[in-house]
């Protein structure tokens, strides 16, 4: 932290910053508010330094308006910036200014009123839908001291945040990675998760493709090679190189049907992770992937069905980033995966041919040599929201949280 620190002193000198540190201490003030005397000078040195913009991904988020940007270091996320014209104000006015802005109170939030109550603080000053807010972060915490501090008018009115909440739904910002096995999705999917924690934004990370998560239709699959005497799976048959025709779950009618089923069981699971998550969603795997498994996995099965179901009902995402690798690097990476080398060849060659269903795909080259940082991505999704409208219920959240 006191790396950021220092290199928001330097960045915007020309501004005359000053910034305000936890009650916490240093070690806390992972987003930092900081005070210039002239916003317009602190943003063109905020962008000349590489900082990457946060605005539009908050905007979407329900909180608009913050001038906020990501403090960088050679393609590394340190923190958040806010960045305010004016004199900072005391330690309580600004810990609970932080508290109203999050989009969900933090660990951090709470212990600071928590501290602030402890040294005098009359939190009965403080908006009571912001203590019932942070009373709940902290109930589910484990905690139980602000709860003491709840109002009783926000009953009988229906503003707690629980029926809040429970009236809509939290809003989202979607980005997708795709890429071959062994590309670096989840590499990148958790760098993306890490840096935008750092920057007080939650995230929520969903890892799925068809054929996963089966369980109902994987007992029965077991059932029928059980009766026909056979423990192989069709997918492992494929990784050992046996001819497609040759399966019986990958021809005919037995094999459109059980194409069916997987792709319903998986646009449930992925649809129903999507409607639970919060924040930015960050799919590791989506639509290309779907498709290039489709194509890969169950070649030689009529599968225009399932395709155009996968393209119709697969949430959309705001942001696709494709890792394109050549196919046996990509192997070479994961030697042991029983994905094998003529499986991701055959992947490869799908999502070329179906790259431009995808509207707005970002491609990047996944090799070593051109390492794809999680600041260049989140930049990415910041620009492609930037212009676009904001949904009915990132308005109606918004509305909600300023009550």
């Amino acid at each position: 932290m006191d790396q950021a620190l220092a290199r928001v002193m330097a960045d915007l000198a020309a501004a005359n910053p000053s910034i305000s540190v936890s009650p916490l201490g240093p070690g806390w003030s992972s987003d930092l508010d900081v005070y210039v005397s002239d916003r317009q000078t602190a943003v063109r040195s905020a962008s000349s330094a590489g900082w990457v913009e946060l605005q539009h991904i908050l905007s979407h988020l329900g909180y608009p308006d913050q001038c906020s940007y990501a403090i960088t270091d050679e393609g590394t996320i340190l923190a958040k910036a806010d960045i305010s014209v004016g004199q900072a104000g005391s330690s309580s006015q600004r810990a609970v200014a932080r508290a109203d802005r999050l989009p969900y109170p933090d660990l951090r939030a709470v212990l600071e009123i928590r501290k602030l109550a402890e040294s005098g603080l009359d939190l009965s000053t403080v908006d009571p839908q912001l203590i019932e807010k942070l009373a709940n972060a902290e109930a589910a915490l484990g905690g139980s001291v602000l709860g003491d501090y709840r109002s009783t008018d926000l009953e009988p009115h229906g503003l707690s945040s629980e029926k809040g909440s429970s009236r809509i739904r939290r809003p989202q910002v979607r980005l997708a990675i795709s890429g071959v096995d062994g590309s670096g999705k989840s590499t990148l999917t958790t760098g993306l998760a890490q840096a935008l924690d750092r920057c007080g934004i939650p995230t929520t990370t969903i890892w799925t493709r068809p054929g996963m998560g089966l369980e109902r239709l994987d007992r029965l699959a077991r059932k029928v090679r059980k009766l026909r005497k056979d423990d192989v799976t069709g997918i492992r048959r494929l990784a050992e190189g046996q001819a497609t025709e040759t399966i019986s779950s990958r021809k005919g009618i037995t094999g459109w049907v059980w194409l069916c089923l997987i792709t319903f069981a998986y646009l449930a699971g992925i649809r129903g992770q999507t409607r639970r998550a919060s924040g930015v969603v960050i799919y590791d795997r989506h639509l290309l992937d779907a498709l290039a498994t489709v194509d890969a996995i169950y070649e030689g099965v009529p599968s225009d069905l399932q395709r155009r179901l996968i393209r119709w009902m697969i949430p959309k995402a705001d942001l696709s980033v494709w890792l394109d690798l050549d196919p046996e690097l990509a192997s070479a990476r994961k030697p042991d995966d029983l994905i094998g080398a003529d499986l991701v060849a055959k992947q490869a060659v799908a999502y070329r041919r179906y790259a431009s269903l995808v509207s707005g795909l970002r491609r990047h080259d996944g090799s070593a040599d051109s390492y794809l940082s999680s600041s260049e991505v989140i930049g990415e999704l910041n620009a492609a929201l930037s212009g676009r409208r904001r949904g009915l219920r990132t308005f109606a959240f918004t509305a909600l949280r300023r009550r």
